[in-house]
């Protein structure tokens, strides 16, 4: 039937016109994106509102195969089916599965991948959009990355010729894309507007490896320009063209453009013959064509399998000349053959032959038909295949129509396909019964045609039962163990147990004995859609068993077992029965296992005995373990160094001898014990007015220290002596002697008596400790003013720290003042308050609040009034 737009049929010339202006439209397209700056298009939304995105799942490239591609619509959508998916191999090659999922998230499973790369994903459902999305798929053990070969770079940097703007176009091909940037001839960048004449150019082209491509293994100097010297780096992408010296001035410039692609359209299948005239800077031109022997073709639209030429002549233009081109210099991308004549624009371009209409050649149903199973429903899903669309029905094993709900067992079905190929693909040519389907018994097709039967083999029949190891379904007998009666339950069958003496007598016993043959009688019932017939004479088994015994068609099993013995100990973790040491804990010296018990005699580091009543700290201890099988237990069997004191991740080495209950553990060391000498009274000499601070280094038997001496600010102190009425503070740095630590030690622990503060950090050995005030200067308080022979007054005391003190505990209780060579004499108390007169008065300390004073001095001599300044002193309650 004809295609039709607007109710009106097309020709094959005009679906042919119609494919042509979808091609100058992607062109166009193609255009606006190289304007753009080749910037990535996203896809938009065409033939729904529904948009979606797709990812692959459970593949990593060359490591795993990809499993699943995952679809996320933008909408829940309320179905989709295997053949709405359409997957089109490209780098990557795929097989579909089976299609799950609700919702907006649906995953197609890959039945098969083929090659690692690219594949293209549309949809072909009302209201989704049909755009094709690409998703990469990843396949095991995919090749390494191809060396790049597409070395010729003629087509791809514009030479650059007198007058004309440099060319920096972004490369994009297959393998690579890449930058070119223009250097002078000493390689220096070139960034004028136009070239200039007589001079000569290089193209410095940065080249990127595509995914799947590598230029290791690209040997140095491999990459060519036709007429330019080409150089690059081995393994590298870095390619210098060093281009012939351009036209001087007033001479035409040698034709450079030689690549005629894009400028003549290749011969394809059903197009229209293209003779389109060639308009470029550098030269016009017109295309005639011609078949292979030269004959000239005239025909509207080209043939399919046939050789064409294309007769290319070409006229330079204004400032170009063909004089200087080299035969055979014009290129074309897939063509045959491009050859023309020294000095000439004459081309002739053969094309390989048009293609040939395509048979169809995914013959293999396997994955687009769904064999037929015993209670499923038949799938008739409509197929959708790049090479063609069909539908499913199915019919009996007669060939009568087969409308049941679900396929019968033991019966056999065929599945009727009928075929449409799809635009480009034809059935001609393909032979009789050449479709395939894995599993089947037979696919037959006439020749030529798409209606193809597929004979499938009869679905199950009620399966006989398969589960015949009863290894892990009846336990074995083992000296001293109960007999195990616990009904038999699995999805082919369910089953009971009963014990047996050697002669077939019933045994009742409550443990089995050692060295005794029994046997199990083991009755079995089929669950449902499972049968015994079918099964053959002693099918059962079970490891270990000297015999399996029943009759055929039977689930009445008699399974005869080895005599008992002694099993060998296999509790090889000691660390549930051995509390292993620690600080202050006391030794345990007995063992209960459900295998063995013992004891346990506890030894110091170098294998003396240990009878302590506690673990000490920080010390090395090991356990000299001695174990007793357990009835039914034997340590005969037990490989040397077999036992193990394993706790969390940490495993304490121990040993033993083969066949050995003997077992020595060595534990590590046991914790340090936490510094307890918190008293530093001792220690550290409290100041003392007048005396040397004492710094000796500390050494006690939990740890070692050194003292420094600050100043109540925390300033250090480095005074000879301490001075008086003074607040000093030592710092002390305390390190932990081995089998001890500060970790532990509380903030503000450490004592010393009679200090004011003492201050540590948790878990720190830095202490300060902070005294009182040193005593004041207790003896003799008096202030005497005295006159010298120069006319200046005298004042002596107790360097100008005078205290009295109510109490008398920190000084005398009264201050004497004396005035020698003074006549007039009168005292000032703060600031002129309380005057007294005379040469010698006594203050005392009841008289006066408990605070620092002053007293001021005058009196005459020689006819002169002195005056002092004011004489400091400080009463002290």
């Amino acid at each position: 039937m004809p295609k039709t737009i607007a109710g009106r049929a097309l020709s094959a010339k005009g679906d042919y016109m119609k494919k042509q202006f979808m091609l100058l439209g992607a062109l166009a397209l193609a255009l606006v994106l190289v304007t753009m700056g080749c910037k990535e298009v996203t896809d938009s939304v065409s033939g729904g509102d529904v948009t979606y995105t797709v990812e692959q799942e459970g593949g990593s490239s060359s490591v795993t195969d990809s499993t699943h591609i995952k679809l996320s619509f933008s909408a829940a959508l309320s179905s989709l089916t295997t053949g709405e998916i359409n997957v089109n191999n490209d780098e990557g090659a795929v097989t579909k599965g089976t299609l799950t999922g609700e919702g907006a998230v649906w995953r197609l499973a890959l039945a098969s991948v083929t090659t690692q790369g690219n594949v293209k994903v549309s949809i072909t459902k009302s209201g989704v959009e049909s755009a094709v999305k690409t998703v990469t798929v990843y396949k095991a053990g995919a090749p390494a990355d191809t060396a790049v070969s597409a070395l010729d770079l003629t087509a791809l940097v514009t030479a650059p010729v007198k007058d004309g703007a440099p060319v920096t176009t972004a490369i994009n091909t297959a393998q690579y894309t890449g930058t070119v940037a223009w250097q002078t001839s000493e390689g220096t960048a070139f960034n004028g507007s136009y070239f200039a004449a007589s001079t000569v150019y290089k193209a410095l082209v940065t080249l990127g490896a595509k995914t799947g491509y590598t230029f290791d293994g690209v040997t140095a100097d491999s990459f060519t320009y036709s007429g330019a010297i080409v150089t690059n780096g081995a393994n590298s992408g870095v390619i210098t063209i060093t281009f012939p010296v351009t036209a001087g001035e007033g001479q035409d410039t040698v034709v450079n453009l030689v690549s005629l692609d894009g400028k003549v359209t290749a011969p394809v299948k059903d197009a229209e013959r293209d003779t389109a005239a060639i308009n470029t800077a550098q030269y016009t031109g017109s295309v005639t064509w011609q078949t292979s022997d030269g004959s000239t073709f005239t025909g509207s639209y080209f043939a399919a399998s046939t050789v064409y030429r294309a007769l290319v002549t070409l006229r330079a233009e204004t400032g170009y000349t063909f004089d200087g081109i080299a035969e055979n210099a014009f290129t074309y991308t897939g063509a045959a053959l491009v050859t023309n004549e020294a000095n000439s624009g004459t081309v002739t371009i053969t094309f390989p032959a048009t293609e040939a209409i395509p048979r169809v050649s995914a013959l293999d149903l396997t994955a687009l038909v769904t064999a037929p199973e015993k209670d499923a429903s038949p799938v008739t899903n409509d197929i959708y295949t790049t090479q063609y669309t069909g539908s499913v029905t199915w019919q009996t094993s007669g060939g009568s129509t087969f409308n049941g709900y679900t396929f019968a067992a033991s019966t056999v079905y065929k599945a009727r396909l009928t075929l449409r190929a799809e635009s480009g693909y034809t059935f001609d040519g393909i032979a009789a019964d050449s479709f395939t389907y894995t599993g089947a018994t037979l696919v037959t097709n006439e020749a030529n045609s798409g209606t193809v039967t597929i004979t499938f083999p009869a679905t199950e029949a009620i399966p006989r039962v398969s589960a015949l190891n009863l290894t892990t379904l009846v336990t074995a007998p083992v000296k001293g163990a109960e007999p195990v009666t616990t009904d038999i339950s699995t999805a082919q069958y369910t089953g009971s147990v009963t014990w047996q003496t050697s002669d077939g007598s019933t045994f009742t016993g409550q443990t089995f004995a050692a060295a005794t043959v029994y046997k199990a009688l083991v009755t079995l019932r089929a669950e449902s859609g499972y049968t015994f017939d079918g099964i053959e004479a002693d099918s059962f088994t079970h490891t270990g068993a000297t015999s399996v015994t029943n009759a055929a068609d039977s689930g009445i099993i008699t399974i005869t077992f080895l005599a008992t013995a002694d099993a060998v100990v296999s509790d090889f973790n000691l660390a549930a029965l051995v509390d292993r040491p620690v600080k202050d804990a006391a030794p345990v010296t007995e063992i209960d296992g459900a295998q063995y018990t013992g004891s346990i005699a506890w030894q110091k580091s170098d294998g003396s005995a240990f009878t302590g009543d506690a673990f000490a700290a920080a010390t090395v201890y090991k356990a000299l373990v001695t174990l007793s099988a357990k009835p039914g237990y034997t340590f005969d069997g037990v490989a040397a160094n077999s036992f193990y004191f394993q706790y969390g991740s940490n495993l304490v080495t121990s040993n033993n001898a083969a066949n050995s209950g003997t077992v020595t553990i060595t534990f590590p060391a046991t914790a340090d014990a936490v510094v307890s000498a918190l008293d530093l009274t001792a220690l550290v000499i409290a100041p003392v007015k007048g005396a040397a601070p004492v710094t000796t280094a500390i050494d006690e038997a939990q740890y070692t220290g050194s003292v420094a001496w600050q100043t109540s600010e925390g300033s250090a102190f480095n005074g000879a002596a301490f001075a008086a009425a003074t607040v000093y503070r030592a710092r002390l740095t305390l390190t932990a002697k081995p089998g001890y630590t500060f970790s532990g030690v509380l903030a503000d622990s450490f004592i010393y008596t009679d200090a004011t503060a003492v201050n540590n950090a948790a878990h720190s050995g830095v202490i300060t400790v902070t005294f009182p005030a040193t005593a004041y200067m207790v003896g003799s308080a008096v202030i005497t003013v005295g006159f010298t022979d120069y006319g200046e007054i005298t004042i002596t005391g107790d360097d100008g720290r005078n205290v009295i003190s109510k109490s008398g505990v920190f000084g005398p209780t009264s201050l004497h003042l004396s005035a020698e060579g003074y006549t007039n004499v009168v005292w000032y108390v703060d600031d002129g308050g309380n005057p007294s007169s005379g040469n010698d008065i006594t203050l005392n300390a009841t008289a006066y609040a408990a605070q620092k004073h002053s007293i001021t001095f005058t009196g005459w001599a020689n006819g002169h009034r002195y005056s002092s300044q004011p004489i400091p002193f400080t009463v002290l309650n």
